[in-house]
């Protein structure tokens, strides 16, 4: 089995000291059964009633919840921000979503991705802000040491029915381009289209890795480069069918409670032109880099072009338009913040959008409505989301 993993997550230790054990706080904290069961036979007594007072039953489940106190928080961290757990009873003690948070693995096939959830301010800063944590390193799974990783292997469930060959290749192929520096992000999110849509033509020939590789070389060459500006050169932001395309997606997915309140979203959406036009320069140069790192995470992150159902293109609406209402949320923050964003301010917006688009399971089937419609004209649908600058 190949493991395709992104650098900075062998370099990741969890400290709650450094972040203030952000994940202890207004998460719905799940307990399984298992660990329950382990709870209830804790020998002294004091620890056990502290460990199960803590707990409840989840209706309907076989598991159980942490109970958060009248701030939203664990109530098992201590004053140093350590687990009570953990202190008392090892790491070993920890229930399988603290022990594996926030590491994230899919299987697709027999080629595994492994990365961090961004809803780990640590993780988040090591990811968008280093110089080399997004750099991909493959190799062949041997005896795994860590524990989280560990627990993730014998609970994960593969992906049925994916050449592990062809996700390798069409992953590593597409992270390629979007680190292709050459052009700007949103030309890059363009050529992204462009390859994974022939890809969808090739994905299901003979040799269909290799030839997929083969384009992906293509993608940097010389003579590509040069006709791709062409290309380009051409494209033109459909800014009046945006706008109405956008309010409509929106309308859909405050229906739906997937971020907020519909007036808090319009207003966003309103603003966004005049927050474009004012931050977009100052936020690329303090921002831009951890925005690539960002977006290039997520794609990773979720196993595009193979998270949904459907074909790559499908994948690769639902993973646009997922980027453009970040970017109108981005930008109608920064239209009523009325300053540049901290580091620290950034890294929760950060982590605020990656808690709804990867752990609301609504959220992306919300979106898939939109992109099917983006599917019949595509290029169009790129004029209309992507503003070239």
């Amino acid at each position: 089995m190949s493991v395709i993993q992104l650098e900075y997550v062998k370099n990741f230790i969890c400290d709650g000291n450094k972040c203030n054990s952000k994940c202890c706080k207004k998460w719905n904290i799940t307990i399984d059964e298992n660990t329950y069961r382990k709870y209830k036979r804790i020998q002294n007594q004091s620890v056990r009633d502290k460990v199960l007072s803590s707990m409840k039953k989840i209706n309907g489940s076989n598991g159980y919840m942490i109970i958060l106190n009248e701030n939203g928080e664990c109530p098992l961290i201590c004053k140093d921000k350590l687990c009570f757990i953990q202190r008392n009873l090892g790491p070993a003690a920890l229930s399988m979503t603290c022990q594996t948070y926030p590491r994230k693995l899919l299987m697709l096939g027999e080629c595994q991705l492994r990365s961090l959830s961004m809803t780990c301010p640590i993780a988040a800063d090591m990811a968008l802000f280093s110089d080399d944590g997004l750099a991909i390193e493959v190799h062949h799974l041997g005896n795994e040491h860590n524990n989280g990783w560990k627990i993730l292997l014998q609970n994960e469930q593969k992906k049925k029915g994916i050449n592990a060959a062809l996700a390798e290749t069409t992953i590593i192929a597409s992270i390629s381009i979007l680190q292709n520096l050459i052009f700007s992000r949103e030309e890059r999110f363009i050529l992204l289209g462009f390859f994974l849509d022939k890809a969808d033509e090739l994905k299901t020939s003979e040799n269909a890795a290799e030839q997929i590789l083969n384009l992906a070389i293509m993608y940097q060459s010389e003579d590509f480069i040069a006709e791709a500006r062409n290309i380009l050169s051409s494209f033109k932001f459909l800014a009046d069918n945006s706008k109405k395309f956008m309010h409509e997606l929106l309308f859909i997915i405050a229906a739906n409670n997937q971020i907020g309140a519909l007036n808090n979203l319009l207003k966003q959406a309103e603003d966004y032109t005049d927050g474009y036009d004012k931050w977009q320069i100052s936020l690329e140069n303090e921002y831009g880099k951890a925005i690539n790192n960002y977006w290039l995470h997520e794609f990773f992150y979720l196993g595009y072009p193979f998270h949904l159902e459907g074909n790559f293109m499908h994948n690769y609406f639902v993973f646009l338009l997922s980027y453009k209402v970040w970017e109108i949320v981005l930008y109608g923050y920064l239209h009523v913040l009325g300053r540049m964003m901290t580091k620290e301010e950034f890294i929760n917006l950060v982590g605020t959008y990656s808690k709804i688009m990867d752990h609301r399971q609504n959220f992306l089937p919300v979106i898939e409505k939109k992109a099917a419609e983006c599917e019949a004209e595509p290029i169009k649908s790129m004029q209309m989301l992507l503003r070239l600058r």
